[in-house]
Order: structure tokens, then C-alpha cells, then sequence
């Protein structure tokens, strides 16, 4: 999606919410004073200054560059029995087609699963 676009899009949105709560104050204003002047006041004043308050904020979009993702850098400080640097390790990888050794089953980590969280709810008591 184009920066434009989205930027329609949140500003669609905030007329959106600007009018959810000028029907809510009106409701309010007419709940709360009966006179049909109430809402009609409650809802003038609130959609300005919704719209003024969400004219503030910043727009989330285009906002502050975002880095790609890539998968291939490595991690400053890996710890040695993260899964997570085994599973992106380079030299673990397929040249071009998938080997018997990627595809064979890995082992079953259940136990040691079973031992951790009963680790962890040891030490919170």
C-alpha cells in the first residue's frame, strides 16, 4: 500500500472516530439534560475537538523508516543453545535441494520442554 493511500485511510478513520464520539457526547448531553439543545451543543463541540486532538498526533505512517527484515544477519551475541541461530545457520542450510538431514524428523524435545517449565515454576514460588 502507497504512503497516500494509507494516509486516506487514517484520516477516514479519524473523521470515523470523530463521529463516534460526537454521537456519544450527544447522547450524554441529551441523557444527562433532556433539553434537545444539549446534544446539539455536546456534538458541536465535540468533533472539533476530536479532530483537533488526532490532528496532533503524528501519522504512523511514513513516519520513521523501518529496516528490512533480513534473516541472513547474523545475531550481535548469540547464545550457543539458541534454536533460533541453529535454524539460520548458514552452514546447516541446503546448497539447492533439501537433503535427507533437513528432512529427516527432529528429535523429540517434549521432556526437556516438560523440564523447563517445571524449572520455571519452581523458581516462582
Amino acid at each position: 500500500m502507497d504512503t497516500a493511500a494509507a494516509r486516506l485511510i487514517e484520516k477516514l478513520v479519524d473523521h470515523g472516530a470523530c463521529a463516534a464520539l460526537t454521537g456519544a457526547a450527544a447522547f450524554a448531553g441529551f441523557a444527562a439534560f433532556g433539553q434537545p439543545a444539549a446534544p446539539l451543543l455536546a456534538g458541536a463541540l465535540a468533533y472539533p475537538l476530536c479532530w483537533l486532538a488526532l490532528s496532533r498526533i503524528a501519522p504512523a505512517v511514513g513516519a520513521a523508516p523501518l529496516g528490512e527484515l533480513m534473516l541472513d544477519q547474523p545475531l550481535i551475541v548469540p547464545a550457543g543453545e539458541s534454536r533460533v541461530v541453529r535454524l539460520f545457520d548458514p552452514t546447516k542450510m541446503p546448497a539447492d535441494r533439501p537433503s535427507a538431514a533437513v528432512l529427516a524428523p527432529s528429535p523429540d524435545a517434549s521432556q526437556a520442554l516438560r523440564d523447563a517449565l517445571s524449572e520455571l515454576r519452581r523458581s516462582l514460588r
